[in-house]
């Protein structure tokens, strides 16, 4: 990633930078030209405030879109944290591209995993079953 996703990122920052200096330059300016001389009334005094807020609001948004071109400069998704997959999940995508595999490499058949079934159920099915030919051997006789 030495080629043009480098020259990308280090053109992001430098924008990124010198948006932040402008922006900082820009508030020291007016916050020098609407300095009171002195401090009198309370009304000053929220004016200033405010003239802070905003000042630091201004450079909290720089900050933001300089984070977000950082971010998507390098493509991770920081804020989202990973995806995870169930291990039954996992297994499916395994046994899926094994399968993939032996048909590229000619094999027969890939192992599927063996099916297993509870003594319940076996005793259903077996109970059904000798119902079944109890049934057919009442119609023969």
């Amino acid at each position: 990633m030495n080629g043009a996703g480098g020259e990308l990122r280090k053109e992001c920052h430098t924008r990124a930078v010198l948006s932040l200096r402008k922006s900082n330059q820009r508030e020291r300016e007016r916050e020098a030209a609407s300095r009171p001389q002195t401090m009198r009334n309370v009304s000053s005094i929220l004016k200033q405030l405010k003239a802070v807020r905003d000042r630091v609001a201004k450079q909290l948004s720089g900050l933001n879109v300089a984070l977000t071109a950082f971010a998507n400069v390098y493509g991770g998704s920081a804020i989202n944290g990973k995806r995870q997959i169930s291990a039954a999940g996992r297994k499916r995508i395994a046994a899926a591209q094994r399968a993939r595999w032996a048909k590229v490499r000619g094999k027969a058949r890939v192992a599927t995993p063996k099916r297993t079934m509870s003594a319940v159920s076996r005793r259903k099915i077996a109970a059904a079953q000798r119902a079944r030919w109890a049934r057919v051997k009442k119609s023969k006789a």
